[in-house]
């Protein structure tokens, strides 16, 4: 069974929008969280994950950290095995 995929952004950013491109090109499923509007939400995962920009992309209970992590872990191969993808 495939891992959850978080992606925390924001509308206008333009990371974010490649890390989304990025997964659907892979064909994986994940919920996007709009930070935009919530300050507070976003102070909580500044806090939790150490990481100051978004996207903010946890895989499980993972934290990946952003879209050139997750670009990263791609070209190495190590994305689909953290998803748990076939």
């Amino acid at each position: 069974m495939a891992a959850q995929i978080t992606v925390y952004r924001t509308e206008s950013c333009p990371y974010c929008v490649a890390a989304k491109q990025l997964l659907q090109k892979r064909g994986y499923t994940f919920d996007e969280v709009y930070l935009d509007r919530d300050a507070s939400r976003m102070a909580e995962l500044k806090e939790q994950y150490g990481w100051r920009t978004v996207p903010m992309i946890v895989i499980g209970d993972t934290f990946v950290g952003g879209y050139t992590d997750l670009k990263v872990l791609d070209t190495a191969g190590t994305l689909a095995t953290l998803v748990g993808a076939p």
